[in-house]
């Protein structure tokens, strides 16, 4: 008796919790309800231009209805028009923010760098994109291309396609497998080899680079974060 009872709408739930007949969640009834009153708000700005305009007209002899009309057409359409602008501006910026966007505009600038370092040591033919399969081979060389692949975390055909062009440049050489012959191994050259030193001493000049422009702290946490983004979807 002493309790205080909610007061309940047609759906059965307190008012709160209910709009139009729909029960709905406390954050998304909030929601709903600022929306429609931003909504109500513009229709009435609508109505009170269309008066104050009107009002105008009726008191200025030289203005009829249709110039009357032709006014708040201009007024409120251009209105319309400057928000919409605001909303597309913001729109591009928010795409600009997405975090795929900002990784691979940081993963094009990286590799311009690394090719004109490259050049720089000599080594035109290396591009970056091959890192994916000399960093494997740097560390196990005379792997199948199965299992370099899977390492190199990259499809059959973009390996095929990789490996033709680094076989055409001199830096990897195929054999046939000795204890499987249905299969067969990526082996450096010797000319693969040798820009291997020249690829270390690059990149250590590249994180020195990147070094300067953020702490010791965020270089752990970003380095952390491109491990788990290199796994997104796993």
């Amino acid at each position: 008796m002493g309790r205080r009872q909610k007061t309940r709408t047609d759906c059965g739930g307190p008012v709160s919790d209910c709009l139009l007949g729909t029960r709905l969640p406390q954050r998304q009834f909030r929601r709903t309800v600022l929306v429609n009153i931003k909504l109500l708000r513009n229709f009435l700005t609508e109505i009170v231009l269309y008066r104050t305009i009107c009002l105008i007209g009726w008191k200025d002899p030289h203005i009829n209805r249709r110039q009357v009309n032709r006014i708040y057409e201009t007024i409120f359409l251009s209105t319309t028009l400057k928000d919409s602008n605001n909303i597309a501006q913001k729109t591009e910026s928010n795409i600009r923010e997405n975090i795929g966007f900002l990784l691979a505009k940081a993963s094009q600038r990286w590799n311009v760098l690394l090719y004109e370092n490259f050049c720089e040591a000599q080594y035109h033919e290396v591009r970056p994109a091959y890192g994916s399969i000399l960093v494997p081979l740097f560390e196990e060389d005379g792997l199948q291309i199965g299992e370099l692949a899977k390492r190199a975390r990259l499809s059959k055909q973009t390996m095929t396609t990789l490996l033709k062009l680094m076989e055409a440049r001199g830096l990897v050489a195929r054999q046939r497998d000795e204890q499987d012959a249905r299969a067969s191994r990526i082996y450096l050259t010797e000319y693969g080899r040798q820009f291997k030193s020249v690829s270390f001493r690059v990149l250590k000049e590249m994180d020195e680079l990147v070094g300067k422009r953020l702490s010791k702290r965020d270089l752990l946490t970003l380095r952390r974060c491109l491990r788990e983004l290199m796994n997104l979807g796993d």
